[in-house]
């Protein structure tokens, strides 16, 4: 709490030899019309003091209180109104802390010449035009003073804005920044204590202190240049005879802007060059492709292979966002290089010496649809290699069944129908790549019977049960209803699985390092036949209505199984059972004027 010392403004009475002549004539008479004046002013205040310019004299100290408290009305309620440009800001004495204090004020004009020894009041009261100014008490709460200047100091402040880097088009420019301003408190505390002083509304300008940014346009002129020089021109990048071009629009699209560019310099986005340069690496990644053999007395390369390219893409991004910087803007495309795994160098390697078994299969007899789709598949597969421990698909060996790779409609078994589908035939290979397999000893990991016996799969003397379907569903089917045949590899040795046509009978070799096995398959156990269902009707909207025409033979169910044995020094390898259920084949009609019914199950 701050306190005003009041000032007050005493009349000169020096003593001239005029008034002490007087005083010393008046000493007998005088002292008596001394005595009368003080005793009109009993209770009252003195002629000739004052308080902010109100006269007291003859008044109460009630009646004084009353006028000053009148008089400190207008600076109570506004004492002072800040200011700053066009804003404005008033405050009362309270929310100032500033309080004056009457009673203390009138008591101290009220004593005013009853104080000191008689000479000092016989002066004072025998004075002509005497006059006594009276300063009000006050008193200032800091505290409180200081809350306001904080509250106003939060109202004024204004940050300072740095400036910064801009980009427009492929234009990079300096935004310039913005002085901030905040409250100069201990000035502007100061004039608030000079205001008080005069006890009326009075307007005080706001004392601020100017905040300089952190970064001045021309801190920027550095990294501006940078920039600018960033996405000038294209970034090209060079592969052989390829080359691909960032534009300066790509280069500005990854541009970069520091927070502090007077302390880090403008960058390219390595995520956004990234997405920009992903294609190039699709365009050129390529696997290695190993050279594809053929057994001919011995193993061969029928083709070479070659390694396979991958390109560095993070190195590329690096490059790239150091070439943006750079004066050389053409950077060659990493790329690492991947050597195939066979190719004729090393045929040697894969260990493949000897046959191991053959499988056979006739499809004399096949319409000319199912013979073309047997040819195809064949051509497709031809020669597969397996690695040691590695897997042998035949979906995979054989590839997409389409009309791109040669498939026209043949005969298939559909959902317990027979139908005609792309690609029917293709189970005839497949049945051929079981049996090679089977009797070269080799484990199954995947393997599906047919659900009918097909006549096919029986020529020359086959068994039922030596037979495997496989299936590939449609773009518009779950993926899950593929059917496949998968063998596995053992040995410490490649396999080469080889197929092909002698006449109208397909061939399926196995060749690979000797394994020494001796493979015992069983005769078959047949059980009684399955009765034949009673026959079926389905619609056919291309026959004339009322036609009806029998297309599949009512043949009767039939479960087999087949066991094989594999034994190596007399130890046996492995023992596997073959259990095919086949089922009945009802007589089924196709009968005029009705809708196609579309089923599912395997490529016959």
């Amino acid at each position: 709490m701050t306190r005003v010392a009041s000032r007050e403004k005493l009349p000169r009475l020096g003593a001239t030899r005029r008034q002490v002549i007087g005083a010393v004539l008046a000493a007998g008479a005088g002292v008596g019309v001394g005595m009368i004046w003080p005793a009109r002013y009993i209770g009252r205040i003195y002629p000739g003091v004052e308080v902010l310019g109100l006269d007291f004299g003859g008044l109460s100290e009630a009646q004084a209180a009353a006028r000053l408290d009148e008089r400190l009305a207008p600076f109570r309620a506004r004492a002072i109104t800040f200011r700053l440009d066009d804003r404005t800001w008033t405050a009362t004495a309270a929310e100032l802390g500033i309080r004056v204090d009457v009673p203390a004020t009138v008591d101290r004009a009220g004593r005013y010449g009853r104080e000191g020894g008689f000479l000092q009041r016989f002066q004072f009261l025998g004075a002509a035009g005497h006059r006594a100014v009276i300063a009000p008490v006050v008193a200032v709460d800091q505290t409180v003073l200081g809350a306001y200047l904080d509250q106003l100091g939060a109202e004024v402040a204004r940050a300072a804005e740095d400036a910064r880097l801009t980009t427009s088009g492929l234009t990079v420019t300096v935004s310039p920044g913005l002085t901030g301003v905040r409250l100069d408190r201990e000035r502007t505390r100061q004039a608030v204590m000079q205001a008080v002083e005069q006890f009326a509304p009075v307007a005080v300008e706001v004392r601020i202190t100017e905040v300089a940014p952190r970064i001045a346009v021309a801190d920027l002129e550095r990294a501006r240049a940078a920039a600018e020089r960033a996405v000038a021109a294209p970034v090209a990048i060079a592969f052989g005879d390829r080359t691909w071009t960032l534009t300066p629009a790509d280069l500005m699209a990854a541009l970069v802007l520091p927070d502090a560019p007077s302390l880090a310099s403008p960058s390219l986005d390595p995520d956004a060059l990234r997405e920009r340069l992903a294609p190039i690496a699709t365009e050129v990644d390529e696997p290695p492709h190993d050279a594809t053999v053929a057994w001919g007395g011995g193993l061969y390369a029928t083709s070479e292979g070659h390694a396979g390219t991958t390109v560095d893409l993070d190195r590329l991004v690096a490059q790239v966002a150091a070439a943006a910087f750079a004066d050389e803007r053409t950077v060659e495309l990493p790329v690492t290089y991947t050597a195939p795994v066979v190719d004729a160098s090393n045929l040697g390697a894969l260990n493949v010496t000897t046959l191991l078994a053959r499988g056979d299969s006739s499809f004399a007899g096949s319409a000319e649809a199912r013979a073309t789709n047997v040819a195809v598949a064949v051509g497709h597969i031809g020669s597969q290699l397996t690695p040691p421990g590695g897997i042998c698909s035949f979906n995979a060996s054989l590839g997409p069944i389409t009309p791109e790779q040669g498939y026209v409609e043949g005969k298939i078994i559909r959902d317990n129908w027979f139908a005609s589908d792309l690609g029917g035939g293709v189970c005839q290979v497949s049945t051929t790549v079981f049996r090679a397999a089977l009797l070269a000893g080799l484990p199954f990991a995947v393997w599906r019977p047919h659900s009918f016996r097909v006549s096919f799969y029986e020529l020359d003397g086959w068994s039922p049960g030596m037979d495997a379907v496989i299936y590939q569903p449609n773009q518009d089917e779950d993926a899950s209803s593929e059917v496949d045949l998968q063998f596995v590899n053992p040995t410490d040795a490649w396999l080469l699985l080889q197929v092909s046509i002698v006449g109208e009978t397909v061939i399926a070799e196995v060749y690979g390092a000797p394994t020494d096995y001796e493979v015992e398959v069983s005769d078959p156990v047949m059980s009684e036949p399955i009765p034949v269902p009673p026959p079926q009707e389905r619609p056919n909207p291309e026959l004339p209505e009322g036609v009806r025409e029998q297309v599949q033979v009512a043949q009767e169910g039939l479960e087999v199984t087949v066991t094989r044995r594999v034994m190596r020094d007399g130890e046996l390898v492995s023992e596997d059972t073959f259990f095919s259920p086949y089922q009945p084949q009802p007589a089924i009609f196709e009968v005029g004027a009705g809708e196609t019914i579309a089923d599912d199950a395997g490529h016959e």
